[in-house]
């Protein structure tokens, strides 16, 4: 509820918004369909006029849309879950060549780092309590990746981040 209420509110001050479908998150080949193709140009559009720009993705589908992408409820659904969304933030992170992406979830940054095969990671600092900023080499691209986990946070925490970064 924290994260839902933390997107609700960047759209609500109009930031640019992404929404992905719980259908693409439990799907292991949605990264390479065209519908994939077609949030990353919207991204590196919507990123030519605005420092902020979210990407909206369930991290918990319903009963029903599991059963549809034929995944068991669980941690089967978990760990697909996080591993579909690390490689889709991997992907858009360098299809994009955005300089900074903010993940939410440690199982999310996990599955990012792993997928993307980073081996080092240097932390550089807090930057809110328990929103820390690190750095890594994706594909040989620099990006500032912040952190923080999915459960906590002001609901103008996205803004506030942006704020900090831009300074």
């Amino acid at each position: 509820p924290v994260s839902v209420g933390q997107c609700a509110c960047a759209r609500e001050q109009g930031v640019p918004t992404f929404d992905v479908a719980a259908a693409s998150v439990l799907d292991v080949r949605w990264t390479e369909s065209a519908a994939f193709a077609e949030l990353a140009r919207g991204l590196r559009s919507a990123l030519g006029s605005s420092s902020l720009v979210v990407v909206d993705a369930p991290v918990r589908a319903t009963e029903a849309e599991l059963a549809a992408a034929g995944v068991a409820p669980g941690e089967q659904a978990r760990a697909l879950t996080a591993a579909n969304l690390g490689a889709m933030a991997a992907k858009l992170a360098t299809s994009t060549r955005v300089p900074t992406l903010l993940v939410m979830g440690g199982d999310v940054l996990l599955a990012l780092l792993e997928g993307a095969g980073c081996a080092c990671v240097r932390m550089e600092a807090q930057i809110a309590p328990g929103v820390v900023v690190s750095f890594v080499e994706l594909e040989g691209m620099p990006l500032h990746i912040v952190s923080k986990s999915g459960g906590f946070g002001d609901r103008d925490l996205f803004t506030h981040v942006a704020e900090l970064l831009n300074k």
